[in-house]
This record gives C-alpha cells, sequence and structure tokens, in this order.
C-alpha cells in the first residue's frame, strides 16, 4: 500500500513467492488516499528486501488505484509483458494443477481452501488431492465467495469439503474423478 508500506501479510506472500521461484510484479496500491507516498512505500520494500525497478532490482513496480481505476491498464500489460518475457503459459485444455494458498476449518463450513490454478481447468465434478487430503468438488466459489462451475489457469478458487487439511505451498492435483 502506498499509504502503509509492506505489512507481514506481504513478507509471507514474497516468501512463498520467493520459494516457487515464480517471477512477481509489485502492485502498489491506494495510490488515491490523502497519505499515499509512493516513494516512501518503495522504500518500504528495500527495507524488507524487496527490489523493485529503480531501487536496485528487477522486480516491476506499479502504482495503481482500485478506487478510481488509475493504473489497472498499466498493470495489466506489466503482466501480460512478464508472462512473455518469462514464457509463462497454461493449457486450459488439461485436469488443473496449481498451488494451495491457505487452508482453514469452521464449524459451518469445514475444511475450506483457497488455491490459484496454475496450469489446466478445474471443473466441478473432479476430484482434487493435495498429498493425502482429497476434495470431492461439489462446491467451488470465487475469490468474491460466489458459486462457480469452472476455474481456469491463473484464477483463485475456494474448495470447500476437504476430507483432511490441505498443506498450504504444497501443489494439488486434479482428477476426472475420485477412482483416478
Amino acid at each position: 500500500s502506498a499509504e502503509d508500506g509492506v505489512k507481514p501479510q506481504t513478507v509471507e506472500a514474497l516468501k512463498f513467492i520467493n520459494e516457487s521461484k515464480t517471477p512477481y510484479i509489485v502492485a502498489l496500491t491506494k495510490i488515491d488516499k490523502p497519505n499515499a507516498n509512493i516513494e516512501r512505500a518503495k522504500q518500504s520494500l528495500l527495507e524488507h528486501e524487496i527490489y523493485v525497478e529503480g531501487y536496485g532490482g528487477e522486480v516491476p513496480c506499479v502504482p495503481v488505484s482500485a478506487f478510481t481505476g488509475e493504473g489497472v491498464p498499466e498493470l495489466l500489460d506489466m503482466i501480460l509483458l512478464v508472462a512473455e518475457v518469462e514464457e509463462i503459459s497454461a493449457n486450459p485444455n488439461k485436469n488443473a494443477t496449481g498451488i494451495v494458498l491457505e487452508a482453514t476449518r469452521s464449524k459451518i463450513k469445514g475444511i475450506s481452501s483457497t488455491l490459484i490454478v496454475k496450469d489446466g481447468t478445474l471443473r466441478k465434478g473432479m476430484t482434487i488431492a493435495v498429498g493425502k487430503a482429497t476434495s470431492s468438488l461439489r462446491q467451488m466459489e470465487n475469490f468474491a465467495g460466489k458459486k462457480i462451475e469452472t476455474s481456469l489457469p491463473g484464477t483463485p478458487v475456494c474448495i470447500i469439503g476437504w476430507d483432511s487439511m490441505p498443506e498450504t505451498g504444497e501443489i494439488f492435483y486434479s482428477f476426472e474423478n475420485k477412482k483416478e
């Protein structure tokens, strides 16, 4: 945030990004706020060993405002550029694989997890596995909590109904059915 600088969740996310050797872009948010200071926020990134372009590193940094939309076209262009340079691609015609971002247990929903689909397509009715944890995909939600039928490469998805807790940071695999 251009207003608050680096928060603990940013540092935690960076740890997983670096471990997976995934290229990334810093989206510097809240640039529309009165207390926003882009240069101070970049300095905060530097203090946490996040080296953005112009501050000793090669990580692209794009200032954006979710409120006004400023910088969003530039962020989308940067995503396409990084994907092209890093030769990142996906095949939506195969079964999905990806990463478990988080997993939680609640009395109401049971075990749920947030995944990011890196390749392939996740469809309702498939079975997914992470180590010994499995889930038959009966209930999937998008980032807004709306029920969905499919999740394409590059999208986050919330899976509800695991038989045990999947490990955060682990790879998930999907199958057409439980037998597979």
